[in-house]
């Protein structure tokens, strides 16, 4: 007897903030569109190491239970799943089931890739941040400490409204929008940018890619 072929499972690391509320919710639409798959929701829970002197002798402080860690997560993800729920019932889809929290302790990049190789995962999910020097040196770093230590493919997901706090990207040409909206693509970028950014598209013109099509596939 063939032995039953494995579930597609996503891990997606989240840390309770908005960008990796978004980071589940991208999973959630890729686990909903396979049959069968599951997707495992991690927390990890960051060791902070503190030092005495005097007064209480070392080894004696323990680590704070998981318990209240756990809680929280699964609150988080039960809304989450909850509020993707609504909006499938309301474009009539399934509804999806099949999610499992986890909470691990130590380095966060560490434990999410480690928890992806335990279930033999097919996707690593991870929430991506960077407007400020703090959120570079959390969120930000852990996501491409992620990208650098799985060992299957992982997607970074990062919010279209982050990119307008970033100093060194400016936010799209209005003209240039429009350019492209009335000239369905054809064009590219309005008369200030044309010189710096070329011309237009490369494109063959529609009545060329028509021949071109037909005498390939003509019996």
């Amino acid at each position: 007897m063939p032995l039953p072929s494995k579930p597609y499972a996503v891990v997606v690391g989240v840390d309770h903030s908005e960008p990796s509320r978004g980071a589940l919710f991208e999973a959630l639409l890729i686990v909903c569109e396979r049959p069968e798959a599951e997707l495992h929701v991690v927390h990890v829970e960051t060791i902070v190491q503190v030092m005495t002197f005097g007064g209480q002798p070392p080894g004696t402080l323990a680590d704070p239970p998981l318990g209240p860690a756990f809680q929280r997560l699964q609150a988080f993800a039960r809304h989450e799943l909850a509020q993707f729920n609504h909006r499938q019932r309301k474009r009539e889809a399934k509804p999806f089931t099949r999610l499992t929290v986890h909470v691990r302790r130590d380095a966060p990049a560490e434990e999410i890739a480690q928890l992806a190789v335990d279930l033999d995962a097919d996707l690593v999910v991870v929430g991506a941040r960077g407007a400020t020097t703090v959120q570079r040196l959390t969120l930000g770093s852990v996501a491409h400490a992620v990208l650098a230590l799985a060992l299957c493919p992982v997607l970074l997901v990062r919010s279209k409204q982050s990119a307008d706090s970033v100093s060194t990207i400016q936010p799209p040409c209005p003209r240039c929008v429009e350019v492209r909206l009335t000239s369905l693509g054809c064009e590219l970028w309005c008369d200030q940018h044309r010189a710096q950014h070329g011309q237009r598209r490369s494109y063959e013109p529609s009545d060329r890619i028509h021949r071109t099509t037909s005498s390939v596939f003509r019996n």
